[in-house]
């Protein structure tokens, strides 16, 4: 009973999705399509596939990066509030300033996904994600990139030791729910509380595992994950890595804090690091389909 209440106040702190979409990428002039999939439990799905830029995906992006001759991929693995919505912005950017397919999805619960969100079915939605975005590209894809922002970053980071993408790029990440929960719950501060905590969501821990380039985006005035917690999923990962720190950027909108440094920084080390012969054998064996 009493671990049954724990668990009803963890969905609550951990899950704050929105039904309602906010728009679609056509408000924002991006072509798109309207993706829905299954996850290996039925759970139906709903994404977005914006495929890159027609005409430039053999050319550089804004930023300088040099040419990929093939486009590169991303998965969008996003937070734990609103829905895919609220990233209209940053897959403008994304798409224009690198050049970039996208795959941006709702876990189970968020936006038009059914379902209740759950860790577990947080990771079986980014799987079948991938398999969706894998039927996409077949076998001539460039680089995939791993993107999770917030709470994505466990998500993205438990998929990149499954499948190792050419690189993983984390935004904000936990350590784990639980330190969070530490800082800003004052009831899990209570031992035995946190070790009834089932929802761990444990970003060092899984990226220690994982065998790809790393860029930890942070920003300085982030009070929800601060600076701090970045750096130890950081210093947990393996090499070769980077870090970004931006000073004047909270939780929400770092992209938009100082747009050239953010999407500079990542165009960089993309260019440095992530082989385009690298990332998961993309195949459709592993979609799961799913219909209106």
């Amino acid at each position: 009973m009493f671990g049954s209440i724990i668990r009803s106040i963890e969905r609550t702190f951990v899950y704050l999705p929105e039904r309602a979409l906010k728009g679609t990428p056509a408000h924002i002039g991006l072509p798109y399509e309207d993706v829905w999939f299954r996850a290996e439990d039925g759970t139906r799905l709903h994404g977005w596939w914006i495929p890159a830029p027609v005409g430039e995906r053999r050319g550089e992006g804004e930023t300088g990066a040099a040419d990929q001759r093939r486009p590169t991929a991303w998965l969008f693995c996003h937070g734990n509030g609103g829905n895919l919505s609220a990233r209209l912005d940053q897959l403008l950017d994304i798409h224009r300033r690198l050049r970039a397919s996208v795959f941006i999805f709702d876990y189970r619960g968020y936006g038009l996904s059914e379902g209740v969100p759950s860790e577990e079915g947080t990771y079986a939605d980014a799987r079948a994600a991938l398999g969706e975005m894998s039927a996409r590209l077949g076998q001539s894809h460039g680089q995939t990139v791993y993107f999770g922002r917030s709470m994505g970053g466990a998500i993205a980071s438990k998929l990149a030791i499954e499948r190792p993408p050419s690189a993983l790029i984390l935004e904000s990440p936990p350590p784990s729910l639980p330190e969070v929960a530490h800082l800003h719950v004052p009831w899990s501060r209570l031992w035995p509380l946190r070790q009834l905590m089932r929802t761990r969501y444990e970003t060092v821990k899984h990226v220690r595992r994982v065998h790809a380039p790393v860029l930890v985006i942070q920003g300085g005035q982030d009070s929800a994950v601060p600076e701090r917690f970045g750096r130890r999923v950081f210093d947990a990962a393996n090499e070769p890595k980077q870090w970004l720190l931006l000073p004047g950027a909270g939780h929400n909108f770092a992209d938009l804090t100082d747009s050239d440094v953010y999407y500079g920084a990542i165009s960089g080390f993309l260019a440095r690091y992530a082989s385009s012969s690298g990332g998961p054998r993309l195949d459709s064996s592993i979609r799961n389909e799913g219909g209106r």
